[in-house]
């Protein structure tokens, strides 16, 4: 596999006097400078590229640079803050907290000579497939153009061709045409590095000021290097701000996938397989940190199985075994049965099982998050004679193949289909994977347009039409939608908040940036939302009125000729007693209620109903989530006595609690405590007038107590 291409990046920074100009009186010119910086190393690590980074600064107060210690009387004020290497948090974190202006003037033409030296010393060793230096200035101090023909050769010298980029606060023109040097020629003759179009001569750009004449100065060594062979482009600031908005995506090389596409036990055709879409997915290097140290090495991790139960008894992994619950049971599943179960291992392949119509496999059917793309092995023309009539036969009787996809020895097979695709004279398969049948959940819903009243009319048709042409991407001004320019929002607001938690450890996390706000933004155009106003207009939404049920028709009918001097009975009302005569038995949700409601109506007999109560409260008692159905238990308990001493059965009462407390002591002491703490106590040896719930729980206690646990 060839070698991923490296760059090296060195990036140059005027931090002299000259940079405190102000832009519109907002940033100055280092301000900005130091934010495009930081984004281009944002975007270095979080796109996780291999490129490698460097930080020169020039008109610093300090110097730190080689070439001054071999000459001290030359490259003063220069520091290299940065040594080529990987980008990494610290360099951000200095370029926000601790870069600080200078105070004194540099000539950029000596910044440039420690770039180069600097560069050509740290790329000697190292496989490096393209150098670049950017330049950060707006050229305010007195430069010389002393060895300049030397400095020019630099920038091509050991086989190595160093890019040169400018960024300044102004637009360079001279770089655009040869006019100044050869008024005969047109500049529009002559190529240029940069696509911008220089402006006539005596015209500024908005918003630029007059050059002055160190700027007029360096504009022109600029130009000479161009001239001279040194390949780059120059930017404003402006451009420079605007075209490093956001993060860039992570840089993926897809590796092939070699493998036989066999047909049948006679045909075997060399492919390979590459990855076309894949989901992207962000990795979690930074998800685990030391506070003090930073590193992800000094973070230990033990993990410890307990038994659920009041002692806690640890448990060894050893120990442990795989279990499935299916409702309150739990079923073990040891290594023999794993062993049972699993797929014999085969080696990879990628065998056709059978063909099948294109309208057999819809877009719901693709599985997974990524599809491949099969073609010929390279160098095989054999391969590429198969595989090519194969598609174009699958292709004209609209047919695709349905295959075992198996990645390597060991792996789990897959079902997969192969789409045939011709395009531009190439054949190739398209791999996307299928379910299985048992994988398959069918689901039948109504048509539409089942009913007369529900068919749409022409008007409301064509309305639809017109909001889906609106939307239409292909049709719109600015061309096809293209997926590959836009950003993604998760990634993006990732990086953001990462960038902010390294220079604001202690604030709150920002809003989200504008510009990944507008990227998932929909504007609509005002004819979509004219469209909109019709569609509300001729689709109205109207709620519908539930239809009455029988009962209900009966209990309105019945309202309307009562007597109303006759008075109804406190607590019972016509509703309830149709309701009451429809329990039949005690559900889970309103136990209590639907047991007294069973006694009142008689549609139980009272035996029955006692049963299916005990039943119900021993149920709760040996739930798994006993502590969320403890007052549940309790309000069931306190019901169950009060209606037992009602129907004078204080001995039935007497027998279920002792079983009740027999099961609650062996299962959950806890719960025990909780029901005598709420009234329910341990009367076993004592009379019956003290086990009656009236002696214990009375009156209005009894009913405050219902209300605090309603």
């Amino acid at each position: 596999m060839a070698a991923s291409k490296k760059e090296a990046l060195l990036l140059c920074l005027d931090v002299g006097t000259g940079m405190k100009d102000s832009t519109n009186n907002q940033s100055t010119s280092l301000d900005l400078c130091i934010h495009v910086i930081s984004t281009l190393v944002q975007r270095k690590i979080f796109s996780q590229s291999k490129d490698e980074v460097s930080l020169v600064l020039f008109g610093t107060n300090e110097t730190s640079n080689p070439l001054n210690q071999e000459d001290e009387e030359s490259y003063q004020n220069i520091s290299i803050a940065f040594s080529l290497g990987c980008p990494n948090f610290e360099l951000l974190h200095y370029l926000s907290n601790d870069l600080k202006p200078g105070v004194l003037e540099t000539d950029f033409v000596d910044a440039l000579t420690v770039s180069l030296d600097h560069l050509h010393k740290e790329t000697r060793y190292k496989k490096i497939s393209s150098c670049r230096i950017v330049l950060f200035t707006n050229f305010c101090h007195p430069t010389s153009d002393e060895n300049l023909d030397g400095i020019i050769g630099g920038f091509n010298t050991d086989g190595m061709n160093v890019q040169l980029d400018v960024i300044s606060s102004f637009t360079i023109n001279k770089l655009l045409s040869n006019e100044d040097d050869n008024p005969s020629h047109s500049g529009d003759d002559q190529p240029g590095t940069s696509t911008h179009r220089r402006p006539d001569r005596g015209e500024l750009p908005c918003g630029e000021k007059p050059k002055s004449a160190n700027q007029q100065a360096g504009e022109g060594i600029i130009t000479r290097m161009h001239r001279g062979g040194v390949q780059g482009d120059c930017y404003t600031l402006r451009e420079a701000v605007k075209a490093v908005m956001g993060f860039e995506k992570c840089s993926v090389r897809s590796a092939k996938w070699k493998c036989n596409l066999t047909l049948g036990s006679h045909l075997s055709i060399p492919c390979c397989a590459y990855i076309k879409t894949k989901e992207a997915k962000l990795k979690q290097t930074w998800k685990k940190c030391h506070a003090k140290t930073h590193k992800k090495e000094d973070i230990t991790s033990n993990i410890f199985y307990y038994i659920d139960d009041d002692e806690k008894t640890e448990v060894t992994k050893e120990n442990l075994g795989k279990g499935y619950k299916y409702g309150k049971d739990i079923i073990t599943f040891g290594t023999e049965d794993e062993k049972q179960m699993k797929f014999a291992a085969c080696d990879k392949c990628l065998s056709i099982l059978g063909f099948t119509d294109m309208r057999n496999v819809h877009v719901i059917h693709h599985m997974d998050d990524q599809a491949h793309v099969v073609i010929p092995e390279a160098g095989d023309e054999h391969a590429g004679t198969a595989l090519s009539a194969l598609c174009t036969a699958m292709v004209k009787q609209n047919l695709c193949a349905v295959a075992c996809h198996v990645y390597r020895k060991g792996s789990n097979p897959k079902l997969v289909a192969l789409l045939p695709k011709v395009k531009l004279g190439s054949h190739y398969l398209v791999m996307v994977s299928l379910p299985f049948a048992e994988d398959v959940r069918p689901l039948s819903f109504e048509s539409l347009f089942s009913g007369k009243n529900k068919q749409p009319s022409e008007e409301q048709l064509q309305l639809a039409e017109d909001l889906i042409s609106s939307m239409d991407f292909t049709q719109s001004e600015d061309g096809i939608f293209k997926a590959k320019e836009k950003m993604n929002p998760t990634f993006q607001r990732t990086f953001q908040c990462l960038d902010h938690r390294l220079k604001h450890p202690d604030s709150k996390l920002p809003d989200l940036n504008q510009l990944i706000n507008d990227s998932v933004s929909i504007s609509h155009p005002t004819s979509v939302e004219t469209l909109l106003d019709k569609i509300n207009e001729k689709f109205p939404v109207i709620l519908n009125k539930k239809p009455q049920t029988s009962h209900e028709a009966w209990i309105n009918n019945k309202s309307d000729v009562a007597d109303p001097d006759k008075e109804e009975k406190p607590g019972v009302s016509v509703s309830a007693h149709i309701r009451n005569e429809q329990t039949t038995s005690i559900g889970t949700v309103t136990t209590d209620q639907d047991f007294v409601e069973i006694l009142q109506n008689g549609s139980l007999p009272s035996n029955e109903a006692f049963d299916q109560m005990e039943q119900r409260i021993k149920e709760f008692v040996s739930d798994s989530f006993v502590e969320v159905l403890k007052y549940k238990i309790l309000k069931c308990l306190v019901t169950f006595m009060e209606q037992t001493n009602k129907m004078n059965a204080t001995d039935r009462s007497k027998r279920f609690m002792n079983k009740i407390k027999q099961i609650v002591l062996a299962t959950n002491p806890t719960l025990w405590n909780f029901l005598k703490e709420n009234g329910i106590q341990d009367d076993s040896d004592s009379s019956d007038d003290e086990m009656m719930t009236s002696d214990r729980v009375i009156g209005d206690e009894a009913d405050a107590l219902l209300d605090m646990m309603e």
